[in-house]
């Protein structure tokens, strides 16, 4: 059994990449490895990604995965039944 803590966790982890890719960033001129965020994309705006609040949760043998539910009934009948089947 996966710890509920782990598959939160995991969900937080989704959350917070969707909240990375909502920044609009350009590059810091003086130290390249830095970079500076110019603003945050809103609801309404064209490519803002809301957080997600449904999850799939696949548990394997040897550990699990996290996928929202949006993305997971994109995909096709066969990838789905090669991700269950494992």
């Amino acid at each position: 059994m996966i710890d509920d803590k782990r598959i939160e966790a995991a969900q937080a982890a989704v959350n917070k990449c969707r909240e990375r890719d909502n920044e609009i960033v350009k590059p810091n001129d003086k130290m390249p490895w830095k970079r500076e965020v110019v603003r945050q994309l809103k609801p309404g705006d064209k490519g803002y990604l809301p957080p997600v609040t449904d999850f799939v949760t696949l548990e394997f043998h040897n550990g699990f995965v996290v996928v929202p539910a949006e993305y997971f009934n994109k995909l096709s009948k066969a990838k789905k039944k090669k991700l269950m089947k494992f």
